[in-house]
């Protein structure tokens, strides 16, 4: 019985040459893969980590400047056009950010003289149909022509002061902040009392207005209203 054949052992210089050989026949890359990556993991979680704190500090800085720049009201700014204040767009958006109530007050001001301007050509037209009774007409119009001046000069007073204040925090923020915060309540008090003489007399107009006929006007009327 013949028995197995055993296995020649293999020398120690043979055994070298086959690696080397696999080596050549797996190509570069199989020596490349045995150095060490140029970028760790541990340092790309580095860098990683060091860009988020920069991105959150900015975001911080951001933060605080828009709170120490802005009143935070929750509002967003949307343009509108009010006919009877002079102050350029920006002027208006600087008091939408910084001066809310006084940029509230403009408006309802500026929608009061509108509506009285109104009520003062409805008075006319009552006027020049009966103009034997144009006295009574002229009367009434007397009225509402004093409350619409006055109204008027005091609300350009506040419109210098605002162009005062936003000029000076052009100038110098700091400078303009700080009167910012001075006249602050000085421009409030007022604005008051020329508001509440207008609509004490333009509030006549609302009693007297009827809604028009129709649901969908009447409901657009409603709406108006609410706003008004």
């Amino acid at each position: 019985m013949v028995g197995k054949k055993k296995d020649a052992p293999v020398k120690p210089g043979k055994e070298k040459s086959e690696k080397g050989r696999k080596t050549r026949e797996q190509g570069p890359d199989a020596e490349v893969s045995t150095k060490r990556p140029l970028i760790t993991k541990r340092l790309l979680k580095r860098i990683t980590l060091a860009i988020l704190a920069i991105a959150l500090l900015a975001g911080a800085g951001l933060t605080g400047y828009s709170l120490l720049t802005k009143e935070n009201t929750g509002r967003k700014y949307v343009k509108k056009e009010l006919p009877h204040v002079t102050l350029p767009p920006e002027m208006l958006k600087f008091c939408f950010d910084n001066l809310t109530d006084i940029y509230d007050a403009l408006q309802k001001f500026s929608l009061e003289i509108t509506r009285l301007d109104r009520e003062i050509q409805r008075i006319e037209s009552i006027g020049a149909a009966y103009p034997d009774q144009a006295a009574i007409a002229d009367r009434e119009k007397k009225i509402w022509s004093s409350v619409r001046k006055r109204s008027l000069d005091s609300f350009t007073k506040i419109e210098q002061q605002i162009r005062q204040i936003y000029v000076t925090f052009k100038i110098n923020p700091e400078a303009g902040r700080s009167r910012l915060n001075q006249e602050r309540t000085e421009l409030v008090e007022q604005t008051t009392d020329p508001l509440e003489t207008l609509m004490a007399l333009t509030g006549r107009i609302k009693t007297d207005e009827q809604p028009p006929l129709g649901f969908i006007k009447k409901v657009i009327y409603k709406i108006k209203n609410l706003f008004s």
